[in-house]
Order: C-alpha cells, then sequence, then structure tokens
C-alpha cells in the first residue's frame, strides 16, 4: 500500500532585513531539492538579491508571527510529476492554475507575490475564488531554450528537469497598494512596484485670496526644497508633510492640489501655479498642469458632480488594472456577494476570459456593467464620493440603476444578459430584428450554402437576404448627416454625440453615404442594432427584460439618491412617495420600477441624443463628470461636447494607467470642494511601517 507524501508546508514570508544568519541565495535558477532539504531541516533561506524574502517551515513562520505570501507545498518529478506534485499538496488539478515556465528564482518570487495581492498569473487582474480556499499555481518546469545551454553536467543535474513541478498555495499575507506615493518595496520582479503612483500634495485654503493662496505655495516650496530626495530618510520626510497636509484638511474645503513623482518635482508644480494664480482668480480660469496640479478659482462643490456610466464596447481584459490592489476590500466584498447570487464570482461579472476572445455583445454588456458596479462601490463606499445626478451612455443606464442600488438582484442581470435572445440573436449575433424589418430571410443563402443543383436559384435569394451590418463614428455632428439619410435607406444615426456621430445599418450603404460626406468611418468591431429602427420594433420585450423588483431602500438611502436622467424620460428616475417615508408602498414601488424599465427600453430602442442629455446634467447643475466603469471614452465624448459649445464642464475617467487616471480626477475632485474620505488618500509611508501580514480571502 502507497503512503501518501505529507505536503511540504514551507512558508515564503516577506521581512523588512535579512536575518543575519539566514542563509543566502541569488542565483536565479538555485538547485530547489537542495535548498527544499536544507529549510525542512531548519535552516532559514534567505531569497533575492535583498534577502527579504524567507523560505522557512510554516510552524516556524508561525512562532515568529511572519504571514506568509505563499506555501511552497511540493515538488514532483518523474513521468507524472504534475498529478504527484499536485497530490502531494491536496489539491486537484481543477483547482490548480497550471503554468509552464522555466521555474526560476524570479519565477517563484513573482508568483508567491501574485498569489498575495490575489492577481491572477495569467490575466495580471484580480483573482476570483471561493473566499477562504486557497488559489493555488503548479509551476510546470520549462527551461528556456533561448539561454546558451553548455553548462557542465553536474550543473545541469543542479536544475530542476524539464517536467518536474513545484505547487505554490496562497499564503495569509495581503499585499496591497496605496493612492498617494510609491510604495516601499523590496528588489523584485512584482509588479507592483511598477505600478507606483506620483506624490498629491493637497492644500487647504482657509482663505482664498491671492496673497493668501502666494503665501501658502512659498511656504510648500520652500518645505519641498529642503527635503532631500535621494535618501530614505528624504521620502520619508516627505511622506510626513504630506501626511501632514491631508491632517490640515476638512471634507470639502478649498484647496488646490500639487501631484509630482519628488520633493523637487512637487516645487516646481507650486511654482508653476503659482505664475498663473493672480489670472486664474480675475478670469475664473481653472489650472492644470500636465502632471495634474490643479486650482480651481470656483469650486464646483458637491451639488457640481455628475457620474456617468460608460455604455457596451468599453470593456476589456485589461480594465480595471491593478485597481484590486488599492481596493481589495471592493473586490473581495464583490466576488464573494457574487457567488452567495449563484454566480461564479467576479470572473461573471467581469468576463475576463471572454473579452480576451472576441467577446459578443451580451458578454460586452455583462463586462461594462460589472466594471462601473464595481467603480461605483469603490468610489462610494470606500472613498465616500456622493454624486448629485448620475446619467449613463446606452447601456450606461442600466449599470446607473443597479450601481445606485435600485433593484433588488441586480447579479441576475448577469445571466439574463448571457442566455437573452434579444441580446444575442434579435439586435446582434443573427439580428433578427434587422432581418424582420428588412423583411429578409431568415437565413442569408452566404449562412446556409445552397446545393450545387439548386445555386442558380437561389441567387436571386441570396441578394435580398445577405445581411452585412456595420456600426462606426463619423466625425461630424448628426444635424450635418440628417438630410442625406433620405438617399440611404438601411441607414440610420444610432448615437448623436456632439461633433461626431455613430451610425450603423447596411455596410454598402454606410460606406456610401461617408462617402457622399466626405469623412472616414472609423467602425466600432460591435454587431448592434441598439438605437435603430430594428430596435424599436423589439422595444415592449426589452421594457420587459428591464422590469425587475426594486430594492427596499430606507428613507435615509432615498434620500442620498442623485437624480438620475435618462435619455428615454423627460423626467428624472425618482421615488414616488416622500423621502421622509420610512417604507414605500407597493404600488409606488411598481410604478417606479415600471418607469425605469420603459424609460431603459425607450433609450435602447430610439436613436440616442447623448449631447442633449448632457445639456440636461448641465441645466441640473452639473460641472465635473467622472466615468464611473471602463475605459475613457465617455469622458472624451462629453469633453468634446463642451468644448464644441465652449462650456465650462470637464469629464474624467477612473480607469487607465495603472491608477494614476483615478488619481488624477481625485486631484480635480478635491480641488473642487468634493467632500470624500481623504484617509484612502494619506500616505501610508507616514505611519508606522505597515506590514502585509493582514489575514484576507
Amino acid at each position: 500500500m502507497s503512503v501518501k507524501t505529507p505536503p511540504l508546508r514551507l512558508a515564503l514570508c516577506r521581512v523588512q532585513r535579512c536575518p543575519a544568519d539566514a542563509l543566502r541565495v541569488t542565483a536565479n535558477e538555485p538547485d530547489w531539492h537542495a535548498l527544499i532539504d536544507k529549510a525542512q531541516k531548519g535552516s532559514t533561506i534567505a531569497l533575492g538579491v535583498d534577502g527579504t524574502l524567507l523560505m522557512l517551515p510554516a510552524l516556524e513562520a508561525a512562532k515568529q508571527r511572519l504571514h506568509p505570501l505563499a506555501l511552497l507545498q511540493a515538488l514532483g518529478s518523474g513521468k507524472n510529476a504534475i498529478h504527484t506534485a499536485l497530490a502531494q499538496a491536496g489539491r486537484a488539478p481543477a483547482d490548480a492554475e497550471i503554468l509552464f515556465e522555466p521555474v526560476t528564482l524570479e519565477c517563484v518570487i513573482r508568483h508567491a507575490e501574485q498569489l498575495a495581492s490575489r492577481t491572477h498569473p495569467v490575466y495580471g487582474s484580480y483573482w476570483s475564488h471561493p473566499r477562504y480556499q486557497a488559489r493555488v499555481v503548479a509551476l510546470v518546469n520549462t527551461p528556456d531554450q533561448s539561454s546558451n545551454d553548455q553548462s557542465s553536467a553536474d550543473e545541469a543535474s543542479s536544475k530542476l528537469a524539464s517536467g518536474e513541478t513545484l505547487v505554490l498555495t496562497q499564503g495569509s499575507a495581503r499585499l496591497t497598494l496605496g493612492l498617494n506615493g510609491p510604495e516601499a518595496a523590496p528588489t523584485s520582479p512584482n509588479t507592483q512596484v511598477q505600478s507606483a503612483l506620483p506624490w498629491l500634495l493637497p492644500l487647504a485654503l482657509p482663505s482664498a485670496d491671492w496673497s493668501h493662496i502666494q503665501r501658502r505655495l512659498t511656504q510648500v516650496q520652500a518645505s519641498l526644497n529642503a527635503l532631500k530626495d535621494d535618501s530614505a530618510k528624504g521620502r520619508a520626510a516627505l511622506a510626513k508633510l504630506i501626511a501632514d497636509a491631508f491632517d490640515e484638511m476638512t471634507p470639502g474645503c478649498r484647496a488646490l492640489v500639487l501631484v509630482g513623482d519628488s520633493a523637487k518635482a512637487l516645487a516646481a508644480e507650486a511654482a508653476a501655479l503659482s505664475w498663473r494664480i493672480a489670472e486664474s482668480l480675475r478670469d475664473d480660469i481653472e489650472l492644470v498642469t500636465p502632471a495634474g496640479s490643479v486650482f480651481a478659482p470656483s469650486p464646483a462643490t458637491a451639488n457640481g458632480l455628475a457620474f456617468v456610466y460608460p455604455g457596451v464596447g468599453v470593456a476589456s481584459a485589461s480594465m480595471l488594472s491593478s485597481l484590486h490592489l488599492r481596493f481589495a476590500d471592493s473586490f473581495d466584498a464583490l466576488d464573494q456577494e457574487s457567488r452567495e447570487h449563484g454566480l461564479d464570482g467576479l470572473n461573471a461579472l467581469l468576463q475576463p476570459r471572454e473579452l480576451e476572445d472576441n467577446p459578443s455583445l451580451a458578454e460586452q454588456a455583462v463586462a461594462g456593467v460589472g466594471a462601473s458596479y464595481l467603480m461605483a462601490r469603490v468610489l462610494m463606499t470606500e472613498l465616500g464620493i456622493k454624486p448629485a445626478l448620475a446619467l449613463g451612455y446606452s447601456m450606461g443606464e442600466a449599470a446607473m440603476v443597479a450601481s445606485h442600488g435600485l433593484w433588488q438582484d441586480p447579479f441576475a442581470m448577469a445571466q439574463d444578459t448571457l442566455s437573452s435572445e434579444l441580446f444575442n440573436e434579435q439586435i446582434s449575433g443573427e439580428l433578427k430584428a434587422v432581418r424582420a424589418l428588412w423583411q429578409l430571410d431568415e437565413e442569408s443563402a452566404d449562412d446556409n450554402p445552397a446545393p450545387k443543383a439548386t445555386k442558380s436559384r437561389s441567387r436571386k435569394k441570396a441578394a435580398s437576404s445577405a445581411l452585412n451590418w456595420q456600426s462606426a463614428v463619423v466625425r461630424l455632428s448628426a444635424d450635418d448627416i440628417r438630410p442625406h439619410l433620405a438617399d440611404f435607406p438601411r441607414v440610420s444615426i444610432a448615437i448623436a454625440q456632439g461633433p461626431s456621430t455613430v451610425l450603423a445599418g447596411d455596410e454598402t450603404e454606410l460606406k456610401r453615404l461617408c462617402k457622399t460626406l466626405g469623412k472616414r468611418p472609423l467602425t466600432t468591431g460591435l454587431v448592434t442594432a441598439m438605437h435603430t429602427p430594428a430596435a424599436a420594433a423589439i422595444k415592449a420585450q426589452l421594457q420587459a427584460f428591464y422590469l425587475r423588483p426594486l430594492a427596499a431602500l430606507s428613507s435615509e438611502a432615498r434620500a442620498a439618491l442623485p437624480m438620475m436622467l435618462s435619455a428615454g424620460a423627460d423626467a428624472p428616475l425618482l421615488f414616488a412617495d416622500k423621502p421622509e417615508t420610512d417604507t414605500v408602498s407597493d404600488d409606488a414601488s411598481e410604478a417606479v420600477s415600471e418607469a425605469i424599465a420603459e424609460a431603459i427600453a425607450t433609450t435602447f430602442s430610439e436613436p440616442l441624443d447623448f449631447t442633449a442629455l448632457v445639456l440636461r446634467a448641465a441645466k441640473g447643475g452639473a460641472r465635473l463628470f467622472v466615468e464611473v466603469g471602463a475605459g475613457r471614452q465617455t469622458s472624451g465624448i462629453i469633453q468634446a461636447i463642451a468644448d464644441a459649445r465652449l462650456m465650462r464642464l470637464s469629464a474624467h475617467p477612473c480607469d487607465g494607467q495603472d491608477g494614476k487616471a483615478l488619481q488624477k480626477t481625485l486631484a480635480r475632485l478635491i480641488a473642487h470642494s468634493i467632500p470624500m474620505n481623504l484617509s484612502r488618500l494619506r500616505p501610508v509611508e507616514a505611519d508606522a511601517p505597515r506590514s502585509a501580514q493582514e489575514t484576507t480571502p
């Protein structure tokens, strides 16, 4: 009877300093068999150039109160190395991410840190996983064939043989990143180090007159110039200076914000603003530097903030990159909640695998709404930002309603959308709604080739039933295009968005129309008939799809809701009962539910005049638009609309540049006196050394 080999249980722990008695290992291709043997016998192995990643028995790590980034559980050899190693680790192949790559020192450290940061080793985004079940990586050694393999037989025998497998499981430590300044990080291949943010230094302005602001800038320049950037002591002093500046802030106070990579850069930003403060105050012009420093002479305040939710087509496999490192609580909580609602965690909401391989309209829709739902939670729950208004771009209206908690079960919409004929066949895929409108046969001859005997008979059918759909953006306003549409009956304006327009319809006619207009179409790559006459034919079905039970919101929660604008309704989406009423009557709830469904269905089934929707928001007081979700397309559209009309509106994305886009947006909001949870922006280095030893799912 075979005896099962127990797991190795060797902890990989990050420490601040390498112990003096540790065995230092810096070679990139160490003898893992020998190292494991020494660690099991009680030796402390220090891995890496700086020696701050220790490999030691898990029991010893527990005695020292060290939380491991990962546990080295097994090392398998032989013909069935993968199964042998996973069996030793007590894991099934289905439970592990099996990766084929050279098992070097760099590789092991990288995967240990990715496990600790809950970063997926393939997609680079959040690793969705059942709560309290350890993530598992099986590294199958595949020696680098590009290297000059002239090593001696003795040297070759010290390396892992091809196919041998090393298994790592998630430890109890959690690596996270802050929102202000570069993180203190060891020299390692950790991808987090490459995601360093610049420093954000707010300066509270009790008085907004020119002389006071100039004195404040002069004082901070002197303090910054006194610091030495190239020393650890200097960096700690800078973090302390910034932390003190945050301590002087109160939510919603007047402030200007400096953004820079170092004390020297921050001082230069202060000087750049100082030169133009008088001009800014005189002409009421907002000052913004390329680095992101900002001064607003007339802050928008909380009443001027609008959240805008992007539409379908903006989601990508790289969206929200690194944000799970900065907002671990939101990602973990939403991952768990989605599993409690019968979904496959955040993967079901963000569709990371599907987005890498020609996603369908339904998959794009689910991923886009999921990204907005997650980003809204980050902004409103973790950062404490509350908008006065909210609006959506096309599918963004569904994201808006879900994100602000109006629907009882927003998670159900993910699976419903993926399985719905509406989004897979009617207005996308086979485009059945278009075929019905244009009176085409159910299947084109191209889709279902006729036998040779009947080919001549089917040519006439092919000419009438072939459907080549195209959606494209044209850099011309809808008003300039509309007079030409009569000559192209199978092309329609889908979305009017300021100086540009989205056209949809028959590919040949669309190209001819663009040639007539003298414009080059920018194809979107999406097969969708939303906002076209074909969608109008299925409006009733769309309304039934979005008719969903409302959540039971308290009077306080209802009063905190922003004014939600829909392109499909003239009035904002509001509850009928007064906010002070503790509960909403069944009749009122049903009426609001029907109004929401009708508004969204109307938006989807009619041409979208996004320009008019933005102007409605501006009339309602919106001056700052924050794009809540993936990408930056919608904020760019709003900015183009504002610039074309010489309106003092600004729009800002949250996604992109590994957190830098969000940081710049937060700097803008602080300068405009938007209340938020400022403690999340306080530099972590200013406090006592923050340990990664935090047990989390």
